[in-house]
């Protein structure tokens, strides 16, 4: 999964719903979770989100950030970026 960029929030969450269920296994008698498709351990990158406007047609921050933590597997991804933002 990426920091998300430009989406609402709650399709932030949505899409971090849907990368958990159908990328991630969680095996009895393991720690953590392992990526479906290479069984690897999945990685949680601390991010910073940024809240912006949702009404602006461009990125407008309003000075309000959450981080979070973004689950990604090394194997079959890039990196997730350091920040990212939803709107609204």
């Amino acid at each position: 999964m990426q920091t998300p960029v430009r989406v609402t929030h709650a399709e932030y969450i949505q899409a971090r719903a849907d990368f958990l269920r159908a990328k991630c296994i969680a095996w009895p008698g393991r720690r953590g979770l392992s990526c479906a498709e290479c069984d690897r351990e999945i990685y949680m990158a601390a991010a910073t989100i940024e809240v912006h406007e949702a009404n602006m047609a461009n990125c407008y921050p309003t000075g309000a950030t959450f981080d979070a933590a973004v689950p990604w597997c090394p194997h079959c991804e890039p990196e997730p970026a350091e920040r990212g933002c939803v709107h609204g």
